[in-house]
Order: C-alpha cells, then structure tokens, then sequence
C-alpha cells in the first residue's frame, strides 16, 4: 500500500508536468495483491493468512481512495468501510479516531457526532487532537475551542516558523516531524 501510494503521489507530479509515467504496470501489479488480499470480512491483514487488522485496514483504504473511480476498487473500499463501521464499538480511542477519520476521508455515510462524542479531546496526543479537528472541519462540526488549545501549543523556530510535536520516538508525531 505505501508503495502504491507513492506511485500514485509520482504519476501525478509527473502528469501536472507534462512528463510521460512509466510505472502503470507497477501500480496495476500492486493494486491487484492488495485487491487479493482484502479478507472475507471487507478487512485486511498484516500477512497473508493474518486476521483482519484495524490499522491495516484504515491504511489500505485510504491508499485505495484515489483510485475509487475504478469499480472494482469501489467494492474493495466499500467492503473495507463496512468492516471499519462494524467493528467501530469494539476500538480503543486512537483506533476509533483513526477509523472516523478514514470513513470521513471517503465520505462515509455514518452518525459520527455520536461516536466523536465517545473520544475525550484532552485525552488525545496532539497529533491525534489535529486528527480531531480534521475530522471535525470534514463533518462541518464545531471545532474553534479545541483549535484555538492546540494553536496555543504552537513551537516557534528561530527562524520564525512554528511547529507542533511531544518529545518521543514516534515518527508521526515528534516535535521534530509535526
């Protein structure tokens, strides 16, 4: 899925600029394994003959939302959606909001105030609280209160930029990376 995703990212650079994309074969090759992967209940899994897994799920998904114009993909992520919603009552905060904001992404049709309303704001690393309030401005939810905190955390640089992060070993959400 990542690599697909970065075939994806090249082939639209590389068609905003006018330059000939050599690589369909390879995103075809990829898109049909991943195709061949999604297990009988809509999710996919870590390695073959794994049990569907939430995280993988959500990123294989959201690697699959660009090429939903293709039919075949359409029931792939509507079968992954399927199984991201059903399993929705059983997810720890970080997986609930991580699977929110996948089904957002994709413009899934769900009540999400209910289940935004089961994930306590302050809880939340700051990463997963940006993960929020991208959720929040996707719904047309309120969200100025808990933008306004997260701005408040903002890191400035010498230079004068800002930045957000915690000190840790989390490639996603260090202060060196956010």
């Amino acid at each position: 899925a990542s690599r697909l995703k970065a075939l994806l990212m090249v082939k639209k650079i590389k068609e905003s600029l006018k330059q000939s994309f050599t690589d369909e074969k390879t995103i075809q090759f990829l898109l049909q394994k991943l195709q061949k992967a999604q297990l009988y209940d809509g999710g996919w899994s870590w390695w073959d003959n794994g049990k569907s897994n939430i995280y993988i799920t959500n990123y294989v998904v959201n690697a699959l939302l660009s090429l939903r114009s293709n039919p075949a993909v359409e029931i792939n992520i509507r079968n992954g959606l399927l199984y991201l919603q059903n399993n929705l009552s059983y997810l720890k905060k970080d997986e609930m909001l991580t699977t929110l904001v996948t089904m957002s992404n994709a413009n899934h049709l769900i009540d999400y105030t209910s289940w935004i309303q089961k994930i306590n704001f302050d809880s939340l690393t700051q990463y997963q609280q940006w993960l929020w309030i991208k959720l929040m401005q996707q719904q047309k939810l309120d969200y100025k209160k808990q933008l306004d905190s997260v701005l408040n955390k903002a890191i400035p640089g010498i230079l004068g930029s800002i930045h957000w992060g915690e000190e840790n070993y989390r490639w996603y959400n260090d202060a060196a990376t956010t």
